[in-house]
């Protein structure tokens, strides 16, 4: 995790193990570990929800929040990428750039002091009409909300 968000530079095992130190060490092991299959993200994802209906009482509300965000791209064929509209221009000089959406489902942590937390727990593709074919298929960002609200 450190190693993702110290490294400045393109998101490869390579850059992040630099970012770590790792210079002079065999990489080999890393690369075994990053090339196992993907784990159940569902199933983890439902061990989360379990966890946290321990941590809200009987008598109050379980709150979740959905957000939408864009992940940059250049490549013009990775499936699920589409030209969307760019938050880093301003509204009234819009930009596009190559990206691919999702959508973010997270807990919101009963009030403490005043404050909560969003604790994510799902991360769908919601992929527009027009994006290149993925395996998620194409799906609208508030189907992708209502899905993630089906899932819980």
């Amino acid at each position: 995790m450190l190693g993702e968000l110290f490294n400045f530079g393109r998101q490869t095992v390579r850059q992040e193990l630099m970012a770590l130190g790792m210079v002079v060490e065999d990489w080999s092991a890393w690369y075994r570990l990053f090339s196992r299959e993907r784990f159940g993200e569902e199933a983890l994802a439902k061990y989360l929800v379990g966890e946290t209906l321990e941590q809200v009482a009987d008598d109050e509300p379980y709150c979740v929040v959905i957000d939408s965000t864009s992940i940059h791209h250049s490549s013009l064929k990775m499936p699920g990428t589409s030209w969307l509209r760019d938050s880093r221009f301003s509204a009234f000089r819009p930009g596009v750039h190559r990206a691919q959406r999702f959508l973010h489902g997270g807990w919101l942590t009963p009030l403490e002091d005043g404050y909560s937390r969003a604790i994510p727990m799902r991360f769908l593709p919601a992929f527009p009409p027009k994006a290149i074919l993925a395996e998620g298929g194409v799906q609208r960002e508030w189907q992708a909300g209502l899905e993630f609200l089906k899932w819980l």
